[in-house]
């Protein structure tokens, strides 16, 4: 494996567990009155956790071909973005949308999206 390949698996996988801990943060900054933001910040990275090892997991046992594949992942890492908009955390919302399609864009162009 190339040492540019190396980079890019870990940062998605440093992804993968940034998105688990934006839609947490998103759960936490809804404005409803508690438990409920509790809840919420507990069962939306649930719930991701179970999407992605389900269908994009390199391991699930109903993984999706592409280009179901990435739309999945397209929509997931969309919705950890959009909940640091919500949490009011523009900025690192947007640096974690230029990662997400850089290391995209990199995992197809070293022919690593099959992995």
């Amino acid at each position: 494996m190339r040492p540019m390949s190396g980079f890019v698996l870990a940062l998605r996988f440093a992804l993968e567990i940034g998105l688990l801990a934006a839609l947490g943060v998103a759960g936490l900054a809804l404005p409803w009155s508690p438990p409920w933001p509790v809840a919420a910040a507990l069962a939306l990275p649930l719930a991701a956790a179970v999407t992605w090892g389900a269908w994009v997991a390199p391991k699930a046992h109903r993984r999706l071909d592409d280009p179901a594949r990435g739309a999945l992942e397209l929509v997931l890492f969309g919705l950890g973005v959009a909940g640091l908009v919500v949490a009011a955390r523009p900025v690192l919302a947007a640096t974690v949308g230029v990662l997400v399609v850089g290391h995209l864009v990199a995992m197809v162009a070293l022919g690593l999206r099959g992995r």
